[in-house]
């Protein structure tokens, strides 16, 4: 079979409750420069509710991560995974790799496309790697 240029090459799902990621945001937050990058550490200073923003992050994170399909890199792997925010509301809509992350993964994977589904009291990542 003929692989298409854009054909899906890698697929990650997770989830995370709001109430879990709202804990570890007040439990954590003077530390998670050590899994969030510049701009997402800003985006949930100026958010109004840093625990859901949160949620969605880790989710995207972990998602995109395991999409990829590489052995666990500690959580400054997390770090270079740098999910893009949308500047309307707290959707998110692309991921970015950098460091060794990016080095990994080089010719394999270029893109990844982010869904979101908010269930019960939890947010349901889906990230799909191209």
């Amino acid at each position: 079979m003929l692989e298409r240029k854009n054909s899906p090459k890698g697929i990650g799902v997770d989830v995370v409750a709001f109430s879990r990621a709202e804990d570890f945001y007040h439990q954590h937050h003077d530390s998670l420069g050590k899994i969030l990058n510049p701009k997402e550490e800003e985006a949930l200073k100026k958010s109004v509710n840093p625990g859901r923003l949160l949620a969605y992050l880790f989710s995207a994170k972990e998602a995109v991560f395991k999409s990829l399909d590489l052995n666990w890199l500690g959580v400054e792997g997390f770090r270079m995974i740098e999910v893009d925010l949308s500047s309307e509301e707290e959707k998110f809509s692309e991921a970015r790799l950098s460091g060794i992350l990016k080095e990994k993964v080089a010719g394999r994977f270029c893109e990844w496309h982010l869904n979101f589904f908010e269930v019960r009291d939890s947010v349901i990542a889906q990230a799909i790697s191209f």
